[in-house]
């Protein structure tokens, strides 16, 4: 397992939680997505190494990265490029040299563009912003729980920039779009 994002409390709840715009750490008791994935009844070996910097001989049959946005609120978010950052593709490509399987687990508030990432992973989990409560994100990865949350809207992605598009590309994913368990 990999990212900030797995193991900040402060990075799933994002902004408008104990403070107005947030915070990263332990802003709040709960537990962080490695702690649920840690203490899950299905028995996982959870490794967290936030760089995904593994030794090169380490395999593994499925691996999770958590890209999280920092947290922030009304303005102070605002970005006309949703794309992820150059950090997050090469930490997703670092992983998956290790595993067979990548799942990618998005800690944000709004769709961002996955254009760069999504050919590298099995699957992508929408986690929005899960709050306190990491044992959730843990119970559907590991299917203590089925995933039954579907898309609102469409997961639009943008030609040029998001506040000045010049088209918009098909939809990655319709509305309505999920797993089905």
């Amino acid at each position: 397992m990999a990212g900030e994002g797995a193991d900040d409390i402060g990075l799933q709840c994002g902004g408008w939680t104990i403070e107005w715009q947030g915070g990263r750490g332990p802003i709040t008791e709960g537990t962080t997505i490695v702690d649920g994935l840690q203490r899950s009844e299905h028995g996982l070996d959870t490794v967290h190494e936030p760089s995904g910097r593994f030794a090169e001989t380490t395999r593994a049959p499925y691996g999770v990265v958590v890209l999280a946005e920092p947290p922030n609120s009304e303005g102070s978010g605002d970005r006309a490029d949703l794309t992820l950052p150059v950090e997050d593709l090469e930490l997703v490509k670092r992983v998956r040299r290790h595993v067979d399987r990548l799942v990618l687990v998005l800690v944000t508030g709004r769709p961002l563009i996955l254009d760069s990432v999504i050919d590298h992973c099995d699957a992508i989990v929408a986690a929005w912003l899960p709050g306190s409560e990491g044992d959730g994100i843990a119970d559907v990865l590991t299917g203590a729980a089925p995933f039954t949350g579907r898309l609102p809207r469409r997961w639009h992605e943008p030609e040029g920039s998001v506040d000045h598009p010049t088209s918009w590309k098909q939809p990655l994913w319709d509305r309505g779009h999920g797993m089905v368990t």
